[in-house]
């Protein structure tokens, strides 16, 4: 009796160890299957329920790195320009007393992101919104934005047949227009729209390119004696013709082009620009070295303060129209 009792405790013993390695497998596929496919969403993006790393590493930044600015904080400005953190990628919200615009929402992973940064801001409708090229990195979560969001018109670059990208980002921004009904405008040099006493400019693209950075739509805006300035991806050559084209360039506020690029940014461009402070939208060590050493030696030289949304989160400029203050997420 006493021998059988012993043989079913073995028993059950090896039942019990041959359940806890099952388990073990189990989870070690789990995580084996979940790392692939973050890897595999990271460099082909398919999925946007499904993190990348760089959204991981920024996560995982934003938890070890001060942020006591709050994005509940509603300005109180005549008018507040909103550089959000979407990592590597573009997006700009901007307020006035009754109205908001917003310039591109970042890659597909950070649509989320913005809604909810615009919700925070209470932003109920968009009166604007601008996809200033259709790179992932632009207009990735605009979808995402016109599908919460209530939004009347979109401003649009008119691209070349040749260049009409055939993405699944770019179809779903369309699906997005289309079931929405939103407005779709063409980006005309010189069209001005007035907004609450200030004034948004089309600046460009001012040519025809065959390459889509090149067809960045140019923003000017503009409140009394402060304006903000945005070149999206926009190259040397395209900034070279914005400057022949003569539109008036001049701003206190630069958000760099092509994430502060080398082959952006030229010197004859910035000069004509002028700017205070050059604003850099980019991610955590991003595989792309952006900015490049290059453009920030540019920017020193013209004695502009440098803020980057890689180091210090979103980076929020209010103004009356005469004076600029700033506010940024995270300490520099």
């Amino acid at each position: 009796m006493a021998t059988q009792r012993r043989y079913q405790k073995r028993k059950k013993s090896r039942r019990k160890k041959t359940s806890v390695t099952k388990t073990a497998y189990s989870l070690l596929t789990i995580a084996a299957a979940f790392v692939l496919l973050v890897t595999v969403n990271s460099f082909l993006p398919f999925s946007p329920a499904i993190p990348t790393w760089q959204k991981i590493a920024n996560e995982w930044r934003d938890l070890t790195v001060d942020s006591s600015f709050p994005n509940t904080e509603i300005s109180s400005a005549d008018v507040s320009v909103h550089y959000i953190d979407v990592g590597q990628g573009n997006c700009t919200l901007i307020r006035t007393k009754e109205h908001n615009i917003l310039i591109d929402a970042g890659e597909n992973d950070q649509g989320d992101t913005v809604v909810a940064y615009l919700k925070a801001q209470g932003v109920e409708r968009l009166d604007y919104a601008v996809a200033s090229h259709p790179h992932s990195d632009h207009i990735g979560g605009m979808d995402v934005v016109i599908n919460a969001i209530p939004t009347e018109n979109i401003i649009m670059p008119k691209l070349e047949k040749s260049i009409v990208p055939t993405t699944r980002t770019y179809e779903d921004l369309l699906d997005a227009i289309e079931m929405q009904r939103v407005n779709v405008i063409q980006a005309n040099v010189g069209d001005d729209y007035e907004i609450d006493g200030a004034v948004m400019t089309i600046l460009g693209p001012s040519g025809e390119y065959n390459d889509l950075n090149n067809m960045s739509v140019a923003v000017r805006f503009s409140y009394q004696n402060i304006a903000f300035l945005s070149t999206a991806d926009m190259e040397k050559k395209a900034e070279l013709d914005l400057l022949e084209y003569g539109e008036n360039l001049r701003a206190n506020v630069f958000l760099a082009s092509h994430h502060g690029s080398k082959t952006s940014n030229t010197e004859e461009f910035l000069d004509q620009v002028g700017a205070e402070y050059y604003v850099i939208q980019c991610g955590y060590q991003n595989e792309y070295g952006h900015p490049h050493a290059e453009a920030l030696k540019r920017f020193e030289e013209r004695h502009g303060e440098i803020l980057r949304s890689d180091i210090l989160g979103n980076i929020v400029f209010e103004t009356d129209g005469e004076g600029l203050t700033v506010h940024t997420q995270k300490e520099g």
